[in-house]
C-alpha cells in the first residue's frame, strides 16, 4: 500500500491518537503537561519570594505564583510555549501549569461540552464542532490560561469575535491581544490549499486554482490529470468521522455546510455537485457522471466553522470536487506521489515542518540513514528540497459576501460561470498574536512585561520547531527517560496512553537550547517582580516582639501591687464606710509600731523644749529661726521630719501639702555660736545631734524655693533622746514641747508671675494668665514627668500616624491595591497593627497628667478652704457653694478645658509637622518617568494654605474672640455659683422652708435659677463653641472644595503629563490637605477653648491668692535680717506668739491683742429676696458687690488683761475654772476662738499655754460627725489627745494603755452620768449601745444633746485644758450642778474611769476655761475662781462676786 513503510511508524502515532480520541470522546478535562516533571534548563534559576502556602491560602492568594498556558497540539505553537513556560519558571519563579485542550487530536477536547459545561457558554454564540484555535482564545476570555504566544486570528476568528464583541463602554477588555509585525508575535501564517507538483508537467502552469482548471487538472485523461477520490482506498480513513457526533441520525449522512457529509465514506461534497462521489461509486449509481477529483482534508472539524471553512470553498469553487477526510494527509499525499504517481491536493498551513526542507539535508550520512526514510515530513525523490506548491486563490481583498451564501465568501464570477471561469477566496493571513489574561496582569507584572516585549522572526521560528531533530537533544532526551523509568506514573494517564511525553521532554529541551542561542529575544525583558518579603519579616518580628512586650506589661500591670492595690483599698474602703466614712483610708491609730521605747526621765532630768508648739511661716523667708530651751547642758537628737505628726492617713504618692527635706527646707543649723553646736548622725539624713547649752539654743532651718504651688507645706521638729540612736551619752530628758509643728505657707501668688485683677480687659492679659497656669500645672507633683512621657509617645504615634502610616499607604494604594501586589498588602496590616499596638501601649501606661493636676489643684483648694479661720469665711459670700463649685465643675473644666486641649494642640502639632513631612517627602519622589510625583507649585499651594487658615484663624480667635469667651467662662462661674447657692439653702433650710410653708416657691426659684445657668451659661457656652468652629470649618470647607472643583484641571490627562498629579498623588495629596486643615482647625478650637476656660483658672486663683488671716498675721511681723548677714532674712515669730518662756504655770496668755470679725447678717434675708429677683437682676449681680453687705465688727483692739487691782498682766494660772463671760455682742464667741486657735488675732498674743493640751466642749453640730456612730465620736478626742506626746515617749505608752482600758460599760456610765437621754444610750447598759449612727437620730439630737456628747469626749480624751462654751446655759440649775461637779472631780484626777490611780500625781494641773452665762457662771465658779469681762481694750479679771 505505501511504498516507503520505514515511513509509516510514526504515522501509526496518529492513528492510535484516532482511535483513542474515539474512545475518550466526550472528556471536557484537558491534559496536564509536566504535571510532575519539569525540565531543569539554567543552573542560575530566580526564585520568586512567596509566603508559606498555608498563609497564601489563608490570604487568598495560593494562586498568585501560577500561571496557566495552553499548549496546542501543532508543533509551532506548543514549541513557543515550551520555551516561555521554562522563562517563567526559572528566570521568574513562577510556578507554571500547561495544560492541551486540543480538540481532535491529543486529548480530544468534547468543544461543545466544554463550553457548555466549564466556561458556560451558549451554543448560540459558539456553534459546535469548533477547533482548538477558537478554544485558545476562549480560554484566555475565561482566565483558563494566562498567556498565549500563538493566536491565529483568522482561523479562530470564531473565538476572537466572542472576546472582542463583549468590549463595552462599562466593560472594558480582559484580554489584551497584541497583533501586528510592531506588536504581536513576529510571525505571520496562513493556511491554503498545497499540491505535490512532483508529476505536474510544468510547475509554471499550476500556480493557481483557475491555472490548474485551465491546464487539465480536473480534465479526464489529461496527463496532469488530479487524483479522485475513489483512489484514495475507503479503509484507510480510519473512521476520521465519527457517525455519533456528525451524522447522529442514521449514522450514514446528514447535511452540513450547504452540502453533505458522509460518515460511512469519510467524505462531503456538494449538494449538487456534477460527479460520482465514494458513495455513489460505491452503489454503482454513477452512470455517465464522471469521478470526483479528491481534496484531502484532516478531519470536519479543521478550521473552524465560519468564512474559512474549506467545505465553503470547495462550494463556492463550483469544480467536481469531494471533500476526503483522512487524519494523516502527508502520508495520503505520500501515496498519491510515490504509488499512484498523480498530483493530489490538501489542506495544510505555513509555518510548519511539513513543508519546509529537512534541516539535516546537507547532511549526507543522515541523507543515506533509515532516519531520514522514516520521516513523516514530506520530500522530493531527490532528496534535495520539497516540491510543495501553494496553490493561489483569489486575494481576500477582493472578495464579498454580498451574494450567495453570506456564510462564506466569493466573488460575483461565480454566478456567472458562462462568461468567467471559477474564482475562489484565498484564506486570511494569520498575522499571529500574543493574548493575556489582563485580569492577572497586576499579579504577574513581569511574566506580562516579558510576554509583550518577546518576539521572534518568521526564520526564527523555524529554527525553533526544527531544534527537535537535534540528535544531541533526543539523546539527552532519552537519557532523562532511562533516569526516570518510573516517570510516567505520575504523568497525565491520556499523555502516557498517547506516547507524547518523550515529545513534549524534546521540545522542552530544544526550546532551552533555543532560549540560550537567542538571548537577545529574552534576556533584556526577564525583570523580576521586587517583593519587600525579607522587610515585611523583620517588620512582622518587631510587631511579634512588640505585641508581647505590650501583652507581658499589660499582664504585669494588671497584676501588679500599683493596680491591685488600689482597688484592694478601694474595696476596703467601700467596707469600712459602711460602718465608719470617717475611717476610710485612714490607718488605725492604735496600729502605731513602736521599736524602742524611750525611758522615764529620772529626778532632776534635764528639761528640753522648744519655745512653740506651733509655728506658721511664709515661703518669702529665707530661714527659719528656731529656739530650743535647755534647763542644763545635754545632748539631744532633732529628728527632721515631713509632714505632721502620727499621720493617720495613709502616704501616697500625691503627698499634697507635705514639705520635703531638701525640696522645701534643709537640715538646720546653728544660729549662734555660743557653745551650741549642732552635728550630723551617720546613716540618717534627716537626723541631728544637738549640743545643747543652759538656756536658749538657736537654730537655723533653712528655706527652699519649691517653685510648686502650695497653700501650706507642714513638716515637724521632735526632740528625742539619743537611746533610740544606741547613744548612752545622751540621757532622757523631760519635755512638754518635744514636737514643733511648723507650716510653711505660700507667700507667692497662683500662677505666679500674673495678676488675675482685671482680666478680661485685654486679650494679652488672658493669654499671659493662661500661660502662667500652664507653667505652674507642669510643677505639679508627677504631671511635668508624665506629660513630657505622654507627650514623647504622641509625638511618635503622631509622627507615626500622618508621615509613616501615610507614606506606607501610598505604596500600600500604589503596589498593594492598584498593582496587587500582597507584599505591601502585609506590610500594610502590619503597620496598622502595630500603629494599634503603639496607640495600646500609650494609652494603657503614658497619661497626659491631667488626672494629677486635677488632684493637685483639688487639694491646693481643699487645703485653702481647711487654712480660713471663722473669720476668713465670714468674710466671703457664698463660701461653701463658691469653693464646691470651685472643686467640682471648675477644676473639670480646668481639666478638659484647658490641659486636655493643650496636650491636644501639641498633638495636632505633631500631626501638622508629620503632614508637611508627608507631602515634602511626596515631591522628592519621582514616578517611573523621572518626573516629580507631587510638582512643586502644589507643595507651595499645600503650605501657603494650611498656614494662611492657621495664621487668619489665630488672629480670628486671639483679637475677636479671646474677651467674648473669657466672659463667657467668667458668667457662668457666677451663675454655678448661684445655682449651687440655692442647694445649700434647700439642704440646710429644709425645716425652715417647710414652717414658713415655701416650698413651691423655694423649688421654682432653684429651677429658675436651674435654667438661668443653662441658659446664659452652657447654651451661651455652646453657641460661642459652635460659632467658632463652624467659621474655622467653613474655612476647612471652602480649601477643600476649591481643590475638589479643580481636579479635572490637575489631573494628568497622560502618562508623562508634566505638571500634573496622577490619581493616586491626587488622592494622597487632598487627603493630606483635609487632615491638616482638621489639625489647623483642631489647634484653634482647642486653643479657644483654653483661652475661654481661663476664666476657671481666674476663679481658682482667686480663691487661692485670698489671703487669710493667718497669712496676715505673718506679713504684720517684719521681714529681718540676721546678725552679721544682710543677704538673708527672717521673721522672729516666737516674739510674737505664744511661748514656752513667757509664763511657765500659765493656763491662757493674753498680751495686746486685737481681733475683728465680718459677719453676714443678711445672707438670710438675701435668701428671701433671691427668690423674686428677676432673670436679669441676678445675672448682673457681682460677688464683689456682696461684700459691702458684710458688716466688719471690731471687737477687740489692742486688748490688755487687767487684774482687779487694775495692773496689767499677761496670763492667768493654771488650776480650777476659769468662767468668761458671755456677751451678746459676739466679743465671747470670739474670744473662746481665739483661745482655741479657730480664729486668729491680727496683732498680739491670745492662746492657751502651748505646753497644755486642751480639748472644746460646744453645742455646733458641726463639732460631731453625724455620719459617723456615738462611739466614733465620744472615742475621737483620743487620737488628738495620743498626738500630744512623741510616739516614744513614756507618757504616750501611758496615755496609750489608759485609753486602751476604757470599758463599754464605763463610757455608758459616764454618758448617763452626764445626761445623754435614754434614746441615744437606752435606759440600761447593753453591749455595743454605742454602735449607731448619730445621723439617724438627727432629730433628736439638739444643741443641749451635742454639748453633752462633746463634753464627754472631751472627758474621755484627758486634756490638760477643757475650753467649755455654753455648757448648761439653758439647763436647770440641777443639771449645772451635777456638770461643775463632773468637772470638779476631772480636774482633781478623781473622775471614775477615767484616770487611773496615781494619775493626782502628774505633773500636769487640770484647767476648764468656761464660757457660759452669768447665771450659769455663779452656779459652778467658786469664790475665789476668776471670771474674765471682755471689752473691747481689755479683759478684766474679776471674780463670782461681780457676776
Amino acid at each position: 500500500m505505501v511504498s516507503h513503510p520505514k515511513s509509516m511508524w510514526s504515522f501509526a502515532l496518529l492513528a492510535i491518537v484516532l482511535v483513542f480520541d474515539v474512545a475518550r470522546a466526550g472528556d471536557q478535562t484537558p491534559c496536564h503537561i509536566f504535571k510532575t516533571y519539569k525540565p531543569q534548563c539554567f543552573d542560575d534559576q530566580h526564585t520568586r519570594p512567596r509566603l508559606p502556602a498555608k498563609i497564601s491560602k489563608w490570604l487568598g492568594m495560593d494562586s498568585r505564583n501560577t500561571i496557566t498556558l495552553d499548549a496546542a497540539w501543532w508543533t509551532s505553537q506548543r514549541s513557543i510555549t515550551f520555551a516561555l513556560e521554562i522563562l517563567l519558571r526559572e528566570k521568574l519563579g513562577y510556578d507554571v501549569m500547561m495544560y492541551d485542550y486540543s480538540d481532535h487530536t491529543t486529548c480530544d477536547i468534547d468543544q461543545e461540552a466544554y463550553y457548555r459545561n466549564v466556561l458556560g457558554v451558549d451554543a448560540d454564540e459558539i456553534p459546535s464542532g469548533q477547533s482548538t484555535t477558537v478554544t485558545q482564545y476562549m480560554n484566555l476570555y475565561f482566565g483558563k490560561s494566562t498567556f498565549n504566544l500563538e493566536l491565529w486570528n483568522a482561523n479562530g476568528e470564531l473565538g476572537r469575535s466572542f472576546v472582542t464583541k463583549r468590549i463595552t463602554k462599562e466593560s472594558p477588555a480582559i484580554v489584551d491581544l497584541f497583533s501586528g509585525m510592531d506588536d504581536g508575535l513576529g510571525s505571520v501564517a496562513r493556511n491554503g490549499w498545497f499540491v505535490d507538483s512532483t508529476h505536474l508537467s510544468d510547475v509554471t502552469k499550476f500556480t493557481s486554482l483557475s491555472a490548474l482548471e485551465a491546464n487539465g487538472a480536473f480534465t479526464v485523461g489529461h496527463a496532469d490529470e488530479f487524483v479522485y477520490s475513489t483512489d484514495i482506498p475507503h479503509e484507510w480513513s480510519g473512521d476520521a468521522v465519527v457517525s455519533e457526533k456528525w451524522c447522529p441520525n442514521d449514522g450514514q449522512t446528514a447535511p452540513r455546510l450547504s452540502g453533505t457529509i458522509d460518515c460511512e465514506y469519510d467524505s462531503w461534497h456538494a449538494t449538487d455537485v456534477q460527479c460520482c462521489t465514494r458513495r455513489k461509486n460505491a452503489e454503482g449509481t454513477c452512470g455517465t457522471l464522471q469521478m470526483c477529483y479528491a481534496f484531502v482534508v484532516g478531519g470536519p472539524s479543521w478550521i473552524a466553522d465560519g468564512l474559512e471553512k474549506n467545505e465553503y470553498k470547495v462550494l463556492s469553487s463550483g469544480l467536481p470536487i469531494e471533500v476526503v477526510y483522512y487524519g494523516d494527509t502527508h502520508n495520503i499525499s505520500s501515496y498519491a506521489t510515490n504509488t499512484l504517481e498523480k498530483p493530489l491536493m490538501f489542506y495544510w498551513w505555513e509555518p510548519d515542518l511539513s513543508i519546509v526542507p529537512n534541516p539535516n539535508i546537507q547532511d549526507e550520512a543522515y541523507i543515506e540513514s533509515d532516519k531520514y526514510e522514516s520521516t513523516p515530513y514530506y520530500y522530493s525523490p531527490d532528496k534535495s528540497a520539497s516540491k510543495l506548491i501553494r496553490i493561489r486563490l483569489l486575494d481576500i481583498t477582493y472578495c464579498t459576501s454580498d451574494y450567495g451564501d453570506s456564510r462564506y465568501l466569493n466573488t460575483n464570477s461565480m454566478f456567472f460561470t458562462n462568461s468567467s471561469s471559477a474564482s475562489v477566496c484565498d484564506f486570511r493571513k494569520d498575522v499571529l498574536e500574543k493574548g493575556r489574561y489582563k485580569p492577572n496582569q497586576l499579579f504577574y507584572k513581569d511574566a506580562f512585561y516579558l510576554v509583550e516585549r518577546f518576539r521572534i522572526t518568521f526564520s526564527s521560528h523555524f529554527v525553533l520547531q526544527n531544534m527537535t531533530k537535534n540528535e544531541a537533544l533526543i539523546a539527552e532526551r532519552d537519557a532523562i527517560l532511562a533516569a526516570n523509568p518510573d516517570l510516567e506514573n505520575y504523568e497525565d494517564s491520556r499523555l502516557v496512553a498517547l506516547g507524547t511525553i518523550p515529545g513534549d521532554i524534546l521540545q522542552s529541551l530544544a526550546a532551552c537550547k533555543w532560549l540560550k542561542e537567542n538571548t537577545a529575544i529574552w534576556e533584556d525583558f526577564i525583570i523580576p517582580d521586587s517583593f519587600i518579603f525579607d522587610e515585611i519579616k523583620i517588620v512582622f518580628y518587631v510587631v511579634v516582639c512588640a505585641s508581647v512586650i505590650v501583652f507581658l506589661k499589660a499582664c504585669r500591670f494588671y497584676t501588679s501591687r500599683g493596680y491591685k492595690d488600689p482597688l484592694l483599698l478601694a474595696d476596703q474602703g467601700m467596707e469600712v464606710h459602711e460602718s465608719s466614712p470617717y475611717l476610710v483610708g485612714k490607718m488605725d491609730p492604735d496600729g502605731t509600731v513602736i521599736g524602742v521605747e524611750a525611758p522615764h526621765p529620772g529626778r532632776g532630768a534635764t528639761k528640753v523644749d522648744f519655745l512653740m508648739k506651733y509655728m506658721n511661716v511664709a515661703t518669702d523667708e529665707d530661714y527659719v529661726q528656731i529656739t530650743v530651751l535647755a534647763s542644763g547642758s545635754c545632748i539631744v537628737y532633732l529628728a527632721v521630719k515631713d509632714g505632721v505628726p502620727y499621720p493617720e492617713s495613709v502616704p501616697g504618692p500625691f503627698d499634697c501639702g507635705i514639705a520635703k527635706l531638701d525640696v522645701d527646707f534643709l537640715m538646720p543649723e546653728a544660729s549662734e555660736n555660743d557653745g551650741f553646736t549642732i552635728s550630723k548622725v551617720a546613716g540618717l539624713k534627716n537626723v541631728v545631734k544637738l549640743s545643747c547649752q543652759v538656756g536658749r539654743n538657736v537654730l537655723k532651718l533653712p528655706l527652699l524655693k519649691n517653685r510648686t504651688y502650695n497653700v501650706v507645706r507642714s513638716m515637724h521638729l521632735q526632740l528625742e533622746p539619743g537611746v533610740l540612736y544606741d547613744d548612752a551619752s545622751s540621757p532622757a530628758f523631760d519635755s512638754d514641747i518635744p514636737v514643733l509643728n511648723l507650716d510653711i505657707h505660700e507667700a507667692v501668688h497662683f500662677p505666679s508671675g500674673t495678676s488675675v485683677t482685671d482680666v478680661e480687659s485685654s486679650q494679652l492679659k488672658v493669654v499671659h494668665l493662661l500661660n502662667a497656669f500652664i507653667k505652674a500645672g507642669m510643677r505639679g507633683p508627677k504631671v511635668s514627668y508624665l506629660m513630657v512621657r505622654y507627650q514623647i509617645m504622641h509625638f511618635l504615634l503622631a509622627i507615626t500616624n500622618s508621615f509613616i502610616w501615610n507614606m506606607t499607604f501610598v505604596y500600600f494604594l500604589g503596589e498593594g491595591l492598584i498593582k496587587l501586589q500582597p507584599d505591601w498588602c502585609i506590610a500594610m496590616s502590619l503597620v496598622f497593627f502595630g500603629i494599634f499596638i503603639m496607640k495600646s501601649y500609650s494609652q494603657l501606661h503614658f497619661l497626659d497628667g491631667s488626672i494629677e493636676l486635677r488632684t493637685y489643684l483639688a487639694g491646693l483648694v481643699q487645703t485653702k478652704y481647711l487654712t480660713l479661720t471663722q473669720g476668713d469665711v465670714s468674710q466671703i459670700s457664698d463660701c461653701e457653694p463658691l469653693f464646691r463649685v470651685t472643686t467640682l465643675t471648675d477644676l473639670e473644666s480646668i481639666q478638659d478645658g484647658i490641659w486636655v486641649a493643650f496636650n491636644e494642640v501639641l498633638k495636632n502639632c505633631y500631626e501638622f509637622l508629620g503632614y508637611m513631612a508627608f507631602i515634602i517627602w511626596l515631591w522628592t519622589e519621582k514616578d517611573g518617568g523621572g518626573m516629580r510625583r507631587l510638582p512643586l507649585n502644589y507643595v507651595n499651594m499645600y503650605l501657603s494654605t494650611c498656614f494662611s487658615v492657621l495664621g487668619v484663624g489665630a488672629v480670628f480667635i486671639f483679637v475677636f474672640r479671646t474677651k467674648r469667651g473669657y466672659n463667657i467662662g467668667k458668667n457662668e462661674d457666677r451663675l454655678e455659683v448661684i445655682l449651687f447657692s440655692g442647694q445649700h439653702f434647700i439642704l440646710h433650710f429644709r425645716k425652715w422652708v417647710h414652717e414658713m410653708k415655701l416650698r413651691v416657691d423655694t423649688v421654682s426659684n432653684q429651677y429658675n435659677k436651674t435654667w438661668m445657668h443653662i441658659l446664659a451659661g452652657f447654651y451661651e457656652g455652646w453657641h460661642f463653641k459652635f460659632g467658632n468652629s463652624t467659621i474655622l470649618l467653613l474655612a476647612a470647607c471652602i480649601c477643600q472644595c476649591y481643590l475638589y472643583l479643580h481636579a479635572n484641571s490637575w489631573l494628568k490627562t497622560f502618562q508623562g503629563d508634566e505638571g500634573k498629579l496622577g490619581i493616586d498623588v491626587y488622592f494622597y495629596w487632598v487627603g493630606s490637605f483635609a487632615f491638616t486643615l482638621m489639625n489647623v482647625t483642631n489647634i484653634l478650637m482647642n486653643t479657644s477653648g483654653m483661652l475661654q476656660n481661663t476664666s476657671k483658672v481666674a476663679h481658682i486663683s482667686k480663691l487661692l491668692n485670698l489671703e487669710t488671716t493667718v497669712m496676715k498675721r505673718i506679713r504684720n511681723t517684719p521681714l529681718q535680717y540676721g546678725s552679721g548677714d544682710t543677704t538673708k532674712q527672717f521673721r522672729d515669730h516666737e516674739s510674737s506668739n505664744i511661748s514656752t518662756d513667757m509664763e511657765d504655770n500659765s493656763a491662757l496668755v493674753i498680751k495686746d491683742f486685737s481681733a475683728s470679725y465680718s459677719s453676714d447678717d443678711t445672707t438670710l434675708t438675701n435668701s428671701f429676696k433671691s427668690i423674686s429677683k428677676k432673670f436679669d437682676a441676678s445675672f448682673q449681680a457681682d460677688k464683689s458687690s456682696l461684700t459691702d453687705l458684710l458688716v466688719t465688727l471690731k471687737l477687740f483692739s489692742n486688748a490688755k488683761m487687767v487684774n482687779p487691782s487694775g495692773a496689767t498682766t499677761i496670763s492667768l494660772p493654771r488650776g480650777g475654772i476659769i468662767g468668761v463671760c458671755k456677751t451678746n455682742d459676739g466679743k465671747s464667741k470670739v474670744f473662746m476662738n481665739l483661745l482655741t486657735g479657730a480664729d486668729i488675732a491680727h496683732a498680739g498674743v491670745i492662746g492657751i499655754s502651748p505646753t497644755l493640751s486642751y480639748a472644746e466642749v460646744s453645742g455646733l453640730r458641726e463639732n460631731v460627725l453625724m455620719s459617723e456612730t456615738l462611739k466614733f465620736n465620744l472615742l475621737s478626742g483620743m487620737r488628738k489627745g495620743l498626738k500630744r506626746f512623741p510616739i516614744h515617749s513614756p507618757e504616750h505608752k501611758e496615755y496609750s494603755d489608759r485609753t486602751k482600758s476604757y470599758s463599754s460599760k464605763m463610757i455608758w456610765s459616764l454618758c448617763k452620768e452626764i445626761g445623754l437621754p435614754h434614746i441615744l444610750i437606752g435606759s440600761s447598759y447593753k453591749p455595743m449601745w454605742d454602735e449607731f449612727y448619730l445621723d439617724s437620730y438627727g432629730e433628736f439630737l439638739n444643741e443641749a444633746e451635742v454639748i453633752k456628747i462633746k463634753f464627754a469626749a472631751s472627758l474621755l480624751a484627758r486634756p490638760d485644758v477643757l475650753v467649755i462654751d455654753g455648757l448648761g446655759d439653758e439647763s436647770e440649775q440641777p443639771v449645772v450642778e451635777r456638770f461643775c461637779d463632773i468637772i470638779k472631780k476631772f480636774l482633781q484626777f478623781d473622775l471614775d474611769g477615767i484616770d487611773s490611780p496615781g494619775a493626782k500625781k502628774s505633773k500636769t494641773t487640770r484647767t476648764a476655761i468656761w464660757c457660759g452665762k452669768r447665771e450659769t457662771l455663779r452656779t459652778v465658779l467658786e469664790g475665789k475662781e476668776p471670771v474674765l469681762i471682755l471689752k473691747e481694750k481689755e479683759v478684766l479679771i474679776s471674780n463670782k462676786g461681780a457676776l
